[in-house]
């Protein structure tokens, strides 16, 4: 199909990836209409987000954000490990990084902004795909509605109902790791300790962060700042059930929003971490009063585009963690859409080429997610007990090729 004057392209789901896909063709010339089943305001869901200095400023540039937009520096990661009764425990060196911390809320809203004015659809779901004819795919919504355009962009989440037609088979794994996340109210003692870092926590068997994020309705001063923190802890599957719950002991899908996990939950979370971490950062976690629980999943998709529908975010290949992928993957995933349709003569060669570049990328990351996810979680060791030699040797053997600042041995 020749894309002579702009496609008219439905948008499933209108969260970050979605409002992204929207602006990036909306202003390449396509036509487009965003579908999102919630008929609530998305932007009170998630918390911070670690994202790379370059992927934020590439944003910028593109004028999908603001140039002031509220962010925490981020220039180094130092590590922690639990030392006795030491309040802040015992430091393990430094990695050095070019993040920033940024607030979920933020990011929607000036995505959700550029999204042209009429196409975003709160509250339609879509039920069902025709693509009996590639080159015009059918979508049909709850309300009982079809709609017939030149291309689909399937931005729905992990549970992507798109991936089941671009990529059947691909069947998402969890991963035997929950995070759990919390945040607090940022005081004297976080701003002298965490500005400027992404301070990580290893204890055996697992893996936490803690940083500074603008808080929602701030911006980046030290009067206005919350702390975000994470815990990745090892959930059998056989024991999800128990873990999944909401605060009535209904079973949720994949995730427990904030105040919404029952106090038993928390209660049993904070026993697990109490000899795990420092006391400053068991601290935080005793000071929150919202938590969000986060099952994790993965699955590898072998193609972004089938029949004129594509994969967007974590509609496509899900990773595990510790390699920013959610948003870098997201607006990767988003841009490059854009940039490939205006490249070639015809949707579909332009998809196929970024079907086989979005692959291409998410097949070389996949490795190193697992390298990091063996290491920081199901490899973790107890690093209290290991002299500086060893401590040292294990944080080089973890990030190689890095220029750590390490303890003297």
């Amino acid at each position: 199909m020749a894309m002579a004057g702009g496609l008219r392209i439905a948008i499933v789901g209108g969260s970050i990836a979605g409002c992204a896909a929207a602006a990036e063709l909306s202003k390449a010339g396509h036509q487009v209409s965003v579908f999102e089943r919630s008929p609530a305001e998305l932007a009170s869901r998630g918390a911070g987000i670690g994202t790379p200095t370059d992927v934020l400023n590439g944003m910028i540039d593109r004028g999908l954000l603001d140039q002031d937009f509220p962010r925490c520096r981020v220039d180094r990661s130092p590590y922690f490990c639990r030392d006795g009764d030491r309040p802040r425990g015992r430091w393990l060196g430094d990695l050095p990084l070019s993040f920033a911390g940024v607030n979920w809320a933020h990011f929607f809203e000036q995505l959700r902004r550029r999204v042209p004015e009429g196409a975003y659809r709160p509250g339609v779901a879509v039920s069902a795909f025709d693509t009996a004819h590639a080159a015009d795919p059918v979508i049909r919504t709850s309300d009982g509605q079809s709609e017939r355009f030149d291309a689909v962009v399937c931005a729905d989440g992990y549970r992507s109902a798109g991936r089941e037609v671009v990529a059947p088979g691909s069947e998402l794994a969890y991963r035997g790791i929950v995070l759990w996340r919390g945040l607090a109210e940022e005081t004297d003692a976080d701003r002298e300790f965490l500005t400027g870092t992404m301070t990580r926590v290893v204890y055996s068997g697992g893996h936490g962060v803690a940083y500074l994020i603008p808080e929602t309705d701030g911006n980046a001063s030290t009067q206005r700042r919350m702390v975000m923190w994470g815990y990745y802890l090892q959930v059998p599957a056989a024991s999800l059930d128990s873990v999944l719950v909401d605060e009535e002991g209904r079973r949720t899908s994949g995730s427990v929003p904030f105040g919404r996990i029952p106090p038993s939950v928390s209660e049993r979370f904070t026993s697990r971490l109490a000899e795990a971490l420092p006391p400053y950062f068991l601290g935080l976690i005793e000071r929150t009063a919202s938590t969000s629980i986060q099952a994790i999943y993965s699955v590898q998709v072998p193609a972004y585009a089938r029949d004129g529908l594509c994969l967007v975010g974590d509609a496509g290949t899900v990773l595990p963690p510790f390699i920013a992928s959610g948003v870098l993957k997201a607006m990767g995933n988003a841009t490059s859409l854009a940039d490939a349709l205006a490249a070639n003569s015809t949707l579909e060669e332009g998809l196929s080429r970024w079907s086989d570049s979005q692959r291409a990328i998410t097949d070389g990351l996949m490795p190193i997610a697992e390298l990091f996810e063996r290491a920081l979680i199901f490899g973790a060791p107890d690093l209290s007990a290991m002299s500086t030699a060893e401590a040292n040797a294990w944080m080089k053997a973890v990030h190689p090729m890095f220029p750590l600042t390490l303890p003297e041995a």
